[in-house]
């Protein structure tokens, strides 16, 4: 009885997993269709990764993945940059607590609404158009998710490890550069993913801020799915299922080898 109890939450599992992959595993083998039109891969048609070679050796695809792979280690950047200093204040004076709070805030609010205060702001800054206005806009997105990672990080940490650096004499700043910023680096890492992850799939705000030259990958797809999916479109958005599905697969591994008992 417990083995079948056992199999039926294992079958279930597989059952979740194979629910939530498929879409993404439809995706990809659309981008590999061989046709001019999209479908399904079939033994008779095989797989073929052309789509993809059109892709990159377009001019507007290739502008779009640049400035999306740009604004998205721009945001990593002031994610963490932020999100880590505020995570350490939090832990260490209770008056910051209602701060940091708030920043978890634009995460609950549609896109649409941070898009459209961005564009208002930003114009009025002379950054509407550029990689550092989209970067920004991306981080009420990014930071969140930075910050929510590395304050549980910073709060697993042995406080008795900083003690002991401080009675070896090491000032404040020494102890935190030598002692607690290594073992955060994995969270630092994990954090950074998560936010560029989190900027180069945003689509409104980018709508709303982009311009000229500067359009990410997903601005330059949106307008060409409306009427007809075509293969190229199935292979762009393939790109950015990949770039999050490596993303993500390297926040796993350095959180679980982090994870491990030493």
């Amino acid at each position: 009885m417990r083995l079948a109890g056992r199999a039926a939450w294992h079958l279930l599992a597989v059952a979740v997993a194979a629910f939530l992959l498929s879409p993404l595993v439809l995706s990809v083998l659309v981008s590999l269709y061989p046709g001019r039109s999209i479908g399904l891969p079939t033994l008779a048609t095989g797989l073929t990764p052309d789509w993809y070679r059109i892709v990159l050796g377009d001019p507007l695809y290739r502008q779009g993945l640049l400035s999306s792979l740009a604004v998205g280690v721009l945001t990593a950047a002031i994610s963490v940059g932020l999100g880590l200093p505020l995570a350490v204040a939090e832990f260490r004076h209770r008056w910051v607590r209602p701060v940091a709070a708030l920043v978890v805030l634009p995460a609950l609010v549609p896109s649409v609404v941070l898009g459209m205060q961005s564009l208002v702001a930003f114009e009025m800054l002379g950054l509407r158009g550029t990689r550092l206005g989209l970067a920004l806009a991306h981080t009420l997105w990014g930071l969140p998710l930075a910050y929510l990672v590395l304050r549980a990080a910073y709060r697993r940490l042995d406080p008795r490890l900083r003690d002991a650096a401080r009675s070896l004499g090491a000032g404040p700043w020494r102890a935190g550069w030598e002692v607690t910023l290594p073992l955060l680096v994995p969270s630092l890492v994990v954090a950074a993913l998560l936010a560029f992850v989190a900027s180069i799939n945003e689509l409104v705000m980018s709508l709303f801020l982009a311009s000229g030259s500067v359009r990410t990958l997903p601005t330059i797809i949106w307008p060409q799915v409306r009427h007809a999916v075509r293969p190229d479109v199935a292979a762009a958005s393939g790109l950015l299922l990949l770039l999050a599905v490596a993303a993500a697969g390297v926040a796993l591994a350095v959180w679980r080898r982090a994870a491990r008992p030493r």
